[in-house]
């Protein structure tokens, strides 16, 4: 039997989703064809940061076996590189790990393939691949991978023993794809990675290593101009995120260039300053904090203190007032006791963040916190969790005053039912009512009690 249509299931993170969406227009561009169900082969695109991650996974092959009974399946990211011998007991056809979307390509490739059959559902994507319509890249926001991995080795953590080493896209190839996304139509590109404040750090280092090579004997600048012309692409790898930023705003079309998360220690002067006077880039930076606990932090192998995090908070605030700076929040991590929490709790108040994102700690055998003692009883964690969320939403609301009766723009995201949601700049959603907009347009409206 031969197989050529497929339904691809995605779990986790905005690289995930970004990965998948990239596997989709390889395998449209062989010939494979997207449906709903009772595809030949169901893809399952999986996340481990999580027990909860992990269980949705297993509920995932489930639903995707009950979708798409004759299907082949297989089975590839974060889950099967960390549960190898686990995944194997599932029954899965097919494993692959993180980073392996050409190797599923060229296994499906292998086969022969039939006429694109009935049910399939098609369009085009910018560059001219086909890809389910359905998935079609919005034409207000477009996720866009620029890094991948880590290597910071949080002890709650296993993305780094399972997304692997930092590795940086070229910038020819970001700056290619950001044309071809703007030309479709797109007005918000998101820059997203695993650890995206790192983007041409694994290409600087590799970078030196070649520089300091018997080849380059010349000191001068006229020297390493040389090692750079007998080798075109070093020129692409001596980057930084900073750098890579002014290049993609020289495209005057796009609206709106937005950060995902980033680390403290990675929000330099020199980004903050693009921010502050770059009107293109959104007043808008997402900073995991974690742990507001100087132990706890330690405990986690954060590559911060309290008091360095503070510092870069009210520094980047002196410089950019109305900037909304949202965080991630763990509780109830081994070792936080009250004392621990209530410094968390205050050191949040303190910092007013605009949005909270709250996560009980997860307990993850791979990980060496799994180890760690002074557990933390569930019911604690649910209960911290709580409030931490009801302080977030206490603070959202007041940062979101600021723009009381002030103009902004939104961008135009969904439209039902005569209601248009939009997000602003700052990453605050906004309802209006639908007075002939698209999904795309930027609208500016004044801002009500």
């Amino acid at each position: 039997m031969k197989y050529n249509t497929y339904k691809i299931y995605t779990l986790g993170c905005k690289v995930n989703q970004y990965d998948s969406v990239d596997l989709r227009k390889k395998l449209e561009c062989i010939g494979f064809g997207f449906v709903t169900k009772n595809a030949d082969w169901a893809i399952i695109n999986t996340c481990a940061v999580t027990k909860n991650a992990i269980r949705k996974d297993r509920q995932m092959i489930s639903k995707a076996r009950n979708e798409n009974p004759e299907a082949k399946i297989v089975l590839f990211g974060c889950f099967p590189k960390a549960y190898k011998d686990e995944v194997r007991e599932l029954g899965v056809d097919y494993i692959f790990g993180v980073r392996e979307g050409e190797k599923i390509v060229k296994l499906l490739s292998s086969l022969v393939i039939l006429e694109r059959p009935k049910g399939v559902i098609e369009s085009r994507d910018p560059i001219g691949h086909f890809i389910p319509s359905r998935m079609t890249m919005s034409r207000s926001r477009y996720f866009l991978k620029i890094q991948d991995g880590c290597e910071q080795f949080c002890t709650y953590c296993i993305i780094p023993y399972t997304r692997g080493k930092l590795t940086s896209r070229e910038e020819r190839d970001v700056l290619r794809e950001v044309e071809e996304v703007i030309k479709s139509g797109v007005k918000e590109i998101v820059l997203t990675g695993i650890h995206l404040g790192l983007y041409g750090q694994d290409n600087s280092k590799l970078t030196s290593v070649i520089l300091n090579k018997a080849e380059c004997n010349e000191e001068s600048q006229q020297g390493l101009q040389n090692v750079i012309n007998r080798n075109p692409s070093l020129s692409l790898r001596m980057t930084s995120l900073n750098k890579l930023i002014k290049k993609i705003l020289k495209n005057k079309d796009l609206k709106r260039l937005r950060l995902s998360s980033i680390e403290i220690s990675e929000v330099s002067d020199e980004l903050v300053k693009s921010i502050k006077n770059n009107s293109r880039i959104c007043n808008h930076l997402h900073i995991p904090l974690q742990s507001g606990s100087e132990k706890i932090l330690k405990s986690m192998n954060r590559p911060y203190d309290k008091k360095y995090f503070q510092k870069r908070i009210e520094e980047i605030k002196k410089q950019i007032p109305d900037i909304a700076i949202s965080t991630d929040v763990i509780v109830g991590f081994p070792g936080e006791g009250d004392n621990e929490f209530k410094e968390t709790y205050d050191f949040i108040k303190t910092n007013k963040f605009s949005k909270l994102h709250v996560f009980p700690y997860s307990v993850h055998e791979k990980t060496p916190a799994f180890k760690f003692p002074e557990k933390v009883k569930e019911n604690v964690k649910i209960s911290r969790a709580k409030k931490i969320r009801e302080l977030g939403n206490k603070l959202e609301k007041e940062y979101q005053k600021k723009f009381t009766n002030k103009n902004i723009e939104v961008l135009i995201e969904n439209i039902k039912n005569g209601i248009a949601r939009g997000k602003s700049e700052y990453y605050i959603d906004y309802m209006l009512d639908d007075s002939g907009f698209e999904i795309g347009d930027i609208v500016k409206f004044k801002v009500k009690k």
